[in-house]
Protein backbone atom coordinates (compact mmCIF):
# COMPACT_ATOMS: atom_id res chain seq x y z
CA UNK A 1 0.00 0.00 0.00
CA UNK A 2 1.09 3.54 -0.60
CA UNK A 3 0.29 6.62 1.42
CA UNK A 4 -2.52 8.51 -0.28
CA UNK A 5 -3.08 11.25 2.30
CA UNK A 6 -1.48 12.55 5.46
CA UNK A 7 -0.44 12.22 8.03
CA UNK A 8 -2.57 15.08 9.23
CA UNK A 9 -2.47 15.98 12.92
CA UNK A 10 -4.44 18.28 15.21
CA UNK A 11 -7.67 18.38 17.18
CA UNK A 12 -9.94 15.65 15.76
CA UNK A 13 -12.79 18.06 15.00
CA UNK A 14 -10.50 20.41 13.06
CA UNK A 15 -8.85 17.87 10.74
CA UNK A 16 -9.56 18.22 7.01
CA UNK A 17 -10.10 14.46 6.80
CA UNK A 18 -12.69 14.60 9.59
CA UNK A 19 -14.52 17.51 7.96
CA UNK A 20 -14.50 15.82 4.54
CA UNK A 21 -15.99 12.68 6.08
CA UNK A 22 -18.67 14.73 7.83
CA UNK A 23 -19.58 16.49 4.57
CA UNK A 24 -19.86 13.20 2.70
CA UNK A 25 -22.04 11.73 5.43
CA UNK A 26 -24.22 14.84 5.55
CA UNK A 27 -24.86 14.59 1.79
CA UNK A 28 -26.51 11.20 2.30
CA UNK A 29 -30.16 11.15 3.38
CA UNK A 30 -30.68 7.93 5.34
CA UNK A 31 -34.00 6.18 5.86
CA UNK A 32 -32.68 5.41 9.38
CA UNK A 33 -30.57 8.46 10.30
CA UNK A 34 -29.37 6.89 13.56
CA UNK A 35 -27.46 4.28 11.48
CA UNK A 36 -25.14 6.99 10.11
CA UNK A 37 -22.61 6.66 12.94
CA UNK A 38 -22.03 2.89 12.87
CA UNK A 39 -18.34 2.33 13.53
CA UNK A 40 -17.53 6.04 13.69
CA UNK A 41 -16.21 8.02 16.63
CA UNK A 42 -18.66 10.40 18.29
CA UNK A 43 -17.62 13.53 16.42
CA UNK A 44 -20.08 15.63 18.46
CA UNK A 45 -18.48 14.74 21.80
CA UNK A 46 -16.38 17.68 23.06
CA UNK A 47 -13.76 15.21 24.35
CA UNK A 48 -13.40 13.69 20.87
CA UNK A 49 -13.62 17.00 18.96
CA UNK A 50 -10.79 18.56 20.96
CA UNK A 51 -8.62 15.45 21.31
CA UNK A 52 -5.13 15.38 19.78
CA UNK A 53 -5.41 13.18 16.69
CA UNK A 54 -3.70 12.00 13.55
CA UNK A 55 -5.15 10.62 10.32
CA UNK A 56 -3.42 8.87 7.44
CA UNK A 57 -4.89 7.15 4.37
CA UNK A 58 -3.21 4.30 2.50
CA UNK A 59 -4.39 2.84 -0.79
CA UNK A 60 -3.58 -0.04 -3.06
CA UNK A 61 -5.49 -0.62 -6.25
CA UNK A 62 -9.16 -0.52 -5.37
CA UNK A 63 -8.74 -0.62 -1.57
CA UNK A 64 -8.21 2.30 0.80
CA UNK A 65 -7.51 2.22 4.54
CA UNK A 66 -8.09 5.30 6.67
CA UNK A 67 -6.47 5.16 10.09
CA UNK A 68 -7.29 7.68 12.79
CA UNK A 69 -5.59 7.80 16.18
CA UNK A 70 -7.30 9.87 18.85
CA UNK A 71 -5.77 10.52 22.28
CA UNK A 72 -8.71 10.90 24.65
CA UNK A 73 -8.55 12.44 28.13
CA UNK A 74 -8.09 9.99 31.01
CA UNK A 75 -11.71 10.45 32.18
CA UNK A 76 -12.91 8.93 28.88
CA UNK A 77 -10.91 5.71 29.32
CA UNK A 78 -13.80 3.53 30.51
CA UNK A 79 -16.32 4.75 27.96
CA UNK A 80 -16.98 2.91 24.68
CA UNK A 81 -15.21 4.51 21.72
CA UNK A 82 -18.18 3.86 19.43
CA UNK A 83 -21.78 2.99 20.19
CA UNK A 84 -23.12 -0.52 19.76
CA UNK A 85 -24.90 -1.09 16.46
CA UNK A 86 -28.69 -0.73 16.78
CA UNK A 87 -30.45 -3.94 15.71
CA UNK A 88 -32.52 -2.16 13.05
CA UNK A 89 -29.33 -0.94 11.34
CA UNK A 90 -28.54 -4.35 9.85
CA UNK A 91 -30.19 -3.00 6.67
CA UNK A 92 -30.78 0.61 5.71
CA UNK A 93 -30.65 2.85 2.66
CA UNK A 94 -29.27 6.26 1.77
CA UNK A 95 -30.09 8.67 -1.00
CA UNK A 96 -27.24 10.71 -2.47
CA UNK A 97 -28.35 13.00 -5.26
CA UNK A 98 -30.59 10.91 -7.52
CA UNK A 99 -29.21 7.50 -6.45
CA UNK A 100 -30.37 5.27 -3.63
CA UNK A 101 -27.84 2.94 -2.05
CA UNK A 102 -28.61 -0.06 0.11
CA UNK A 103 -26.41 -1.08 3.05
CA UNK A 104 -26.24 -4.39 4.88
CA UNK A 105 -24.10 -4.22 8.03
CA UNK A 106 -23.07 -6.90 10.47
CA UNK A 107 -20.86 -6.82 13.54
CA UNK A 108 -17.82 -9.10 13.29
CA UNK A 109 -15.06 -10.10 15.65
CA UNK A 110 -11.47 -9.26 14.76
CA UNK A 111 -8.09 -10.28 16.11
CA UNK A 112 -8.10 -9.84 19.87
CA UNK A 113 -6.01 -6.72 20.28
CA UNK A 114 -6.54 -3.63 22.33
CA UNK A 115 -9.51 -3.02 24.54
CA UNK A 116 -13.18 -2.71 23.65
CA UNK A 117 -12.65 -3.68 20.01
CA UNK A 118 -15.69 -3.33 17.78
CA UNK A 119 -15.80 -4.17 14.10
CA UNK A 120 -18.38 -4.06 11.33
CA UNK A 121 -18.54 -5.23 7.72
CA UNK A 122 -20.93 -3.51 5.34
CA UNK A 123 -22.04 -4.37 1.82
CA UNK A 124 -22.93 -1.19 -0.05
CA UNK A 125 -24.71 -1.26 -3.36
CA UNK A 126 -27.58 -0.18 -5.56
CA UNK A 127 -29.94 -1.92 -7.92
CA UNK A 128 -29.60 -5.13 -5.91
CA UNK A 129 -25.86 -5.48 -6.58
CA UNK A 130 -22.96 -4.93 -4.18
CA UNK A 131 -20.79 -2.08 -5.44
CA UNK A 132 -18.29 -2.04 -2.59
CA UNK A 133 -17.62 -3.37 0.85
CA UNK A 134 -16.69 -1.38 3.91
CA UNK A 135 -15.01 -2.43 7.12
CA UNK A 136 -14.80 -0.38 10.30
CA UNK A 137 -12.76 -1.30 13.37
CA UNK A 138 -12.37 0.68 16.57
CA UNK A 139 -10.28 -0.30 19.59
CA UNK A 140 -8.44 1.25 22.49
CA UNK A 141 -4.84 1.05 23.60
CA UNK A 142 -4.76 2.91 26.92
CA UNK A 143 -6.25 6.33 26.26
CA UNK A 144 -5.62 6.13 22.50
CA UNK A 145 -8.48 5.09 20.25
CA UNK A 146 -7.60 3.62 16.87
CA UNK A 147 -10.32 3.82 14.24
CA UNK A 148 -9.77 2.00 10.94
CA UNK A 149 -12.03 2.39 7.92
CA UNK A 150 -11.46 0.08 4.96
CA UNK A 151 -13.22 0.56 1.61
CA UNK A 152 -12.87 -1.63 -1.44
CA UNK A 153 -14.53 -3.81 -4.04
CA UNK A 154 -14.20 -6.72 -1.64
CA UNK A 155 -13.31 -6.50 2.05
CA UNK A 156 -13.42 -9.78 3.93
CA UNK A 157 -13.05 -10.47 7.64
CA UNK A 158 -9.56 -11.88 6.99
CA UNK A 159 -8.65 -8.53 5.37
CA UNK A 160 -9.79 -6.68 8.48
CA UNK A 161 -7.81 -9.09 10.68
CA UNK A 162 -4.63 -8.48 8.65
CA UNK A 163 -5.09 -4.70 8.69
CA UNK A 164 -5.79 -4.72 12.44
CA UNK A 165 -2.65 -6.82 13.06
CA UNK A 166 -0.47 -4.38 11.12
CA UNK A 167 -2.02 -1.21 12.53
CA UNK A 168 -1.98 -2.48 16.11
CA UNK A 169 1.69 -3.49 15.80
CA UNK A 170 2.56 0.03 14.58
CA UNK A 171 0.51 1.61 17.36
CA UNK A 172 2.03 -0.40 20.19
CA UNK A 173 5.56 0.10 18.82
CA UNK A 174 5.00 3.86 18.60
CA UNK A 175 3.45 4.24 22.06
CA UNK A 176 5.93 2.09 24.01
Amino acid sequence: MRKAYGPEAGAYGSLKATKAGEQAMAAAKLDKPHCREIGHLDKDSPAVKKAPSAVVVHSSGLVSVTEALVSLPADQAGKPAVAAMPADCARYSARVGDKTYQYATQPVSVSAHGEAAQAFLTDAGFGGKTAMQLGAVTMRYGNVVMNLFVAGRTVAKRDLDAIVEQAYARLTKTLK
